[in-house]
């Protein structure tokens, strides 16, 4: 048997387990990211301490104890309430079991509670350390995990929002590290050598460290050409679709024509479209679709450009009366965008090059073009207005509505489910004017249990209304199911409504204010395309709401107009005159009543969450495939360890099938003496010989198998025997001796 590890092979042997270590923090990266949990420094320190347990190789049910009792810790510590085992602690056990597997049952995996997420991460952290101890320092096969970790890592960058840019480098290195030492430890181990660590790290560690930084540096430095292969993504994607899948994984953000089939998550695009030098931030709005399919938008009429010259557009939107600002928009080269952006109250145009604009009145679509007909993309100088009008006025502006306006923005399809239209009745309930109806519509996001996330976001089944799924069974989604969502609700009671696409804000990037003036530039990318809502007021026109939770309707207009005349029929303005016996406002009461729309106030903390959210995260991947994959590694790993004595007879048996070559036998005689020093027959001083261990393992089995085997090894290294002889009859011994140890 194989002689008791000295400090330096021990230590050595340590390094391998701890290389595994780092890969499996590989692994474990895109499911944090996957999994959105704010704890991965918990993570780490479990596996360290799951390894450590393994690698002392301590009694297997102290060892499994101590690991489930860590993971209970973890748990209580992050969620469960006070006393441990207590009867509130009980309780909230019993009310996520139940929830869970609820959730499980019926295949609702976004639904999966965040504790439940962390319990099946931490026991696959403690299962991994398992497997990985037997398949590195047992059996020290480091190349098949270097490469299913590499498949692993690459898979997941390729179809999740994981970003394996540097965890390639790092695989690579901790990989070659890896494959020397277990190399170098078979040897020793195969020779029986002794280890010399000084000239182990000068001959060995010297040279493979050289090596690294050199391969490394070409790698990074080094020219790359493109891709030669497709992108496999939209067609598995599609697939995905076709055959039950929940989510569409792989969209990104940003501004497309094709909105026929909404749903699903995306992955944020930080491509630059335009910058905007402006005094203040707004949204951009590019175009409306007035066409509901169940499924998505479309536009009910074909495109009919009319051409419109510079100083032609105060008739889009006529209420607007305050001040003028302005505003200079770049688009950026390289980026196929050739739509005008403009902010709402738009009016003017200034730009040498801009022979006309091709205009589409329904839709509102502008391109600015050349007197070739070509688009404009020069920086762009835009005049606007400031809003025009108040609540109080917006609660007046009630009238009929024309035939045309109520066939195009009151469209909904006849498959619509009945509850969709009765929960919009029951929000309006109690608010008489068509304002406060769409005000209270809005608001109802907020104030049910919806939330805002980009990942993990259901695609509706074959034949289900989309605003339908997400009003009443999956509540999470972006800014596409909110707006859908108060469009389709708002047409449902009558309120004309219209679908609006454009660009948010942006981030500002740079301060060019002055002492007269302020202006700031800000640059807007992929990741800020973005959906709300316009309604149709009589006599005022379309007026913007924002029903996404974590966004604001104060974002979308600039309404730092201060005093303003306005334009407004007589009949909506207020009548400033008091009654006598009426108190007075206060000056601040007149200036909030006079202001222009407010959105209502939401959580701040809420708010700068949800912002940070859509512009940080990643997604991550298809709920199915996150799950799935999740639930198959833990599947395997479990059933690894419940059935290793198994496939460790099979892979010693199968593999050496009949020892066809010398050194087949020579290979599974090492491995066997590795077998029996787990088995707790170990082999003494160097002075044992194999013969005289051999004897010793037959006597304490109550065999002759191990002594057969040994003189046939005797054979090819002593007598340099070319074959075996007797084939049949050594592998017969050889497994006899596999199943008794194993036994």
């Amino acid at each position: 048997m194989k002689k008791k590890m000295s400090k330096a092979e021990l230590f050595l042997t340590f390094l391998l387990y701890f290389g595994g270590l780092v890969i499996a923090l590989e692994w474990f990266h895109p499911i944090q990211e996957l999994l959105q949990t704010d704890y991965p420094m918990i993570f780490v320190v479990y596996a360290l301490f799951c390894f450590l347990l393994t690698f002392m190789q301590t009694s297997v049910w102290l060892s499994l104890s101590l690991k489930m009792t860590g993971l209970l810790f973890i748990l209580n510590q992050l969620f469960m309430p006070s006393p441990f085992l207590g009867a509130n602690w009980i309780d909230r056990l019993t009310e996520e079991v139940n929830h869970n597997f609820i959730a499980i049952s019926q295949q609702n995996w976004y639904h999966l509670t965040e504790m439940f997420q962390i319990a099946m991460f931490l026991l696959l952290i403690a299962l991994m350390s398992y497997l990985l101890y037997f398949w590195l320092i047992t059996m020290k096969r480091v190349f098949v995990y270097v490469i299913l970790s590499f498949v692993f890592v690459t898979v997941m960058d390729t179809f999740t929002l994981y970003q394996a840019h540097y965890a390639i480098i790092r695989l690579f290195i901790v990989s070659l590290f890896m494959l020397v030492l277990a190399h170098y430890l078979k040897r020793i181990s195969q020779h029986q050598l002794t280890i010399q660590l000084n000239n182990w790290f000068s001959h060995v560690i010297g040279p493979l460290f050289l090596s690294l930084i050199i391969a490394v540096l070409i790698g990074y430095l080094g020219p790359k050409s493109e891709p030669v292969w497709p992108d496999p993504v939209p067609f598995l994607s599609n697939v995905a679709e076709r055959f039950g899948g929940i989510v569409n994984a792989n969209q990104r953000a940003g501004y497309g024509d094709d909105d026929s089939e909404l749903g699903g998550s995306f992955i944020q695009d930080r491509t630059p479209v335009f910058q905007a030098d402006a005094p203040t931030e707004h949204y951009w709005r590019v175009e409306s679709k007035d066409y509901y399919t169940g499924n998505g938008w479309e536009r009910s009429t074909e495109l009919q450009f009319q051409e419109l010259r510079p100083g032609e557009f105060e008739l889009f939107y006529s209420y607007y009366g305050g001040s003028y600002q302005e505003a200079t928009v770049y688009y950026m080269d390289g980026f196929n965008f050739d739509k005008l952006v403009y902010p709402y109250g738009f009016s003017e145009v200034e730009q040498a090059q801009i022979h006309y604009f091709a205009h589409d009145a329904v839709t509102g679509i502008i391109e600015p073009r050349s007197a070739s007909g070509e688009f404009i993309k020069e920086p762009i100088h835009l005049t606007y207005h400031s809003p025009g009008y108040t609540e109080e006025q917006l609660r007046r502006a009630n009238g009929g509505v024309s035939g045309e306006m109520r066939s195009l923005y009151l469209q909904l399809p006849e498959e619509l489910p009945d509850r969709v239209t009765e929960l919009a009745e029951s929000i309006i309930e109690g608010h008489a004017t068509q304002y406060d109806q769409a005000l209270a519509i809005e608001q109802y996001f907020s104030q049910a249990d919806f939330s805002y996330q980009t990942n993990r976001v259901p695609v509706p089944a074959t034949g289900q209304d989309y605003v339908d799924q997400f009003l009443f069974e999956s509540q999470v989604g972006y800014c596409d199911n909110f707006s859908t969502a108060m469009v389709v609700m708002l047409r449902s009671v009558g309120i004309p409504a219209r679908w609006v696409k454009g660009f948010t804000s942006g981030d500002m990037i740079q301060d060019l204010s002055t002492d007269d003036q302020e202006l700031y530039r800000y640059q807007i990318t992929n990741s800020h395309a973005h959906s709300w809502v316009e309604v149709y007021f009589p006599q005022i026109g379309w007026v913007p709401f924002e029903p996404t939770i974590g966004y604001s309707s104060s974002d979308i207009l600039d309404e730092e107009a201060g005093s303003f005349e306005s334009n407004l029929p007589e009949e909506l303005n207020v009548d400033e005159e008091q009654e006598p016996n009426q108190e007075v406002d206060t000056e601040e009461e007149q200036e909030e009543q006079n202001s222009p729309i407010e959105p209502v106030e939401q959580n701040q903390n809420q708010e700068e969450q949800m912002i940070e959210g859509d512009s940080e995260q990643q997604v991550e991947s298809s709920i199915n495939l996150t799950y799935w994959l999740i639930g198959f590694i833990t599947v395997v790993l479990i059933l690894a360890i419940v059935n290793w004595k198994k496939l460790l007879r099979y892979y010693l048996l199968k593999r050496k099938t009949h020892f066809k070559h010398a050194n087949d036998f020579q290979r599974a005689y090492w491995l066997l003496i590795r077998l029996l020093y787990l088995r707790g027959i170990k082999r003494g001083d160097s002075s044992e010989t194999l013969s005289d261990y051999a004897k010793k393992v037959d006597q304490q089995l109550g065999s002759t198998a191990m002594s057969e085997l040994t003189t046939h090894y005797h054979q090819l290294i002593y007598r340099n025997d070319q074959e075996l002889v007797g084939k049949p009859a050594v592998f017969q011994s050889y497994q006899k001796m596999v199943d008794i140890v194993l036994a």
